[in-house]
């Protein structure tokens, strides 16, 4: 099957709040708690507008939302926070969603030159991914690790 990554926007505040809230994702979520709808709306709706934002859903051929990649945006540096959708983890498109995100960030902000992701050591399937794009992993606080690429 094959999947595109395409601009986040305001169609896509359900799904994302269906996902930011599935007990799969939040496991490995820096928030543990659930987020309010209120919260999320709110949020959604300044990062699909803001410069400081990249945020991109991946799809599959039929345009079903299987995955989200957004970067945080500050100075030359991103930060990656990917998810997917949990009914299709297990098929590799974590690094599918990387590799077509990184793409993206370098057409859509050229001026990036670092990207990094955190990433808790209980996470083993993000660590894999990251381990297979070569990011190189060095660890930061508590049981986190961060993974870090040049652009």
């Amino acid at each position: 099957m094959r999947y595109s990554l395409r601009r986040a926007n305001t169609a896509d505040e359900e799904v994302t709040f269906r996902w930011v809230n599935d007990p799969v994702i939040r496991k490995f979520s820096h928030r543990g708690e659930c987020v309010s709808r209120d919260d999320h709306n709110y949020w959604f709706s300044k990062a699909i507008k803001s410069n400081d934002h990249a945020y991109y859903l991946l799809e599959s051929e039929q345009g079903e939302p299987v995955g989200s990649i957004r970067f945080d945006i500050k100075g030359v540096k991103a930060k990656i926070n990917y998810l997917i959708d949990p009914k299709y983890h297990g098929q590799g498109l974590g690094r599918t969603l990387l590799k077509l995100g990184m793409n993206s960030l370098k057409n859509d902000h050229p001026e990036i030159d670092e990207v990094f992701g955190q990433v808790y050591e209980k996470n083993l399937a993000s660590i894999k991914i990251f381990e297979k794009l070569n990011y190189s992993a060095r660890k930061t606080e508590g049981d986190l690790l961060t993974f870090a690429s040049s652009l």
